[in-house]
């Protein structure tokens, strides 16, 4: 690793640890873990009714820690779950309307930390950030994909 690419990488980590440490910051004033918020956003963006394997895939966590986490959002009332009757297989999940209050509440206060950062920053910056950052994270997003 060359000087340039540790130092890239040094940035990327501590990006990610603090974001990291705000969200679990967020969540905890909720009374959720991260993988918890992780879980019932996801279920808030893909919908209602969507299968355990969805969720999985969707966050990247494997289905056998999906189902214990969904236990305990289940125990919050935050989600429910259902057999379909034509195939008892499956488990379809959908969040209630507590579990999306709660993930917007989270949402619009994590949207708050961002643009609290953001505001110390020049537009032009802002925009130059955005596009150099989508670009890394496409190319990170292909490598997992040709790893996966």
């Amino acid at each position: 690793m060359n000087d340039q690419s540790a130092e890239v990488a040094r940035t990327i980590e501590r990006l990610h640890f603090l974001s990291a440490r705000l969200f679990e910051l967020r969540a905890r004033q909720h009374q959720l873990s991260i993988p918890q918020f992780v879980i019932l956003k996801s279920i808030v963006a893909l919908g209602p009714d969507i299968s355990m394997i969805e969720i999985s895939r969707a966050s990247y966590v494997p289905p056998s820690t999906i189902t214990g986490i969904a236990n305990q959002l289940e125990r919050k009332g935050l989600i429910e779950r259902e057999r379909p009757p034509d195939d008892r297989r499956t488990v379809l999940v959908r969040a209630t309307e507590q579990g999306t209050q709660l993930i917007d509440a989270i949402e619009v206060e994590l949207s708050g930390d961002l643009d609290a950062v953001l505001e110390q920053m020049h537009p032009d910056r802002v925009e130059q950030f955005v596009q150099l950052f989508s670009e890394v994270l496409e190319s990170y997003q292909e490598l997992v994909e040709r790893t996966d």
